[in-house]
């Protein structure tokens, strides 16, 4: 997974680029996080009430999925549509817009532009506009099954 962060007021662009392990569900599951040489970085677990992050400094609790990625990747990550996404279409249970209208390869969900044309080729790509309220973001998968 790569990561590009565009600079914002006083923050500068940066670049993320981790491989990762997901399992579970939105309400339940695992992320491991690895450097691109295969150390781990991280790992969370999440559930309904809280996400716990586990490093070599120990573990740290966030009230959301979102506080945790935003503190581990910098930019809140919307994990349960990216489990949607990685399997192919948006997450049910979330409003979801397509060009045109019911297109499940190009469509806009949790404020973020999919595109999963590539999907099958093993890549999923997503980007979150940039605003005067946040940060451009671009997002890579590369799926390996």
């Amino acid at each position: 997974m790569s990561l590009k962060l565009a600079a914002f007021g006083q923050e500068a662009a940066k670049g993320v680029q981790v491989t990762f392990n997901l399992d579970g569900t939105p309400a339940r599951g695992t992320l491991d996080l690895s450097t691109p040489l295969g150390t781990r970085m991280a790992s969370v677990q999440w559930h309904e009430r809280m996400a716990v992050l586990r490093t070599s400094d120990g573990e740290q609790p966030f009230e959301s999925l979102d506080e945790l990625t935003r503190h581990v990747l910098g930019e809140a990550l919307p994990i349960p549509a990216l489990m949607a996404w990685l399997e192919g279409g948006p997450a049910a249970d979330q409003a979801w817009q397509g060009q045109p209208e019911g297109n499940r390869q190009q469509f806009t969900q949790a404020g973020w532009q999919v595109d999963l044309r590539e999907r099958d080729s093993g890549y999923i790509d997503a980007q979150r506009p940039a605003s005067p309220s946040q940060r451009g973001v671009t997002l890579r998968v590369r799926i390996d099954r």
